[in-house]
């Protein structure tokens, strides 16, 4: 099966020889993404935040339940390790 035939890699190594050109728009992109580096920098903590918050709420429903705190945590995390034992299912599943 061929993925390109000759005028699109033509047309490619075209685009390519032209990168040059580009570098002044990318230098700006970039230069406009570092000013918001404390903001991106946040992203990674309000996940983890919101995965803490997750656990926490999924402990008390638990306890909630009539389960003791111990199997709360424990069950929590039973289901978090099911929920990843699923992903990585699911990714190797669908390469």
């Amino acid at each position: 099966m061929k993925l390109f035939n000759e005028t699109d890699l033509s047309e490619i190594l075209e685009v390519l020889g032209q990168a040059e050109e580009f570098r002044p728009i990318i230098r700006q992109v970039l230069d406009v993404l570092k000013s918001f580096s404390s903001e991106i920098q946040e992203i990674p903590n309000a996940i983890l935040d919101w995965a803490v918050e997750q656990r926490i709420a999924a402990v008390k429903k638990y306890e909630e339940a009539g389960f003791s705190r111990e199997e709360a945590i424990l069950m929590t995390l039973d289901d978090a390790l099911a929920q990843r034992k699923l992903a990585s299912s699911f990714k190797y599943k669908n390469k």
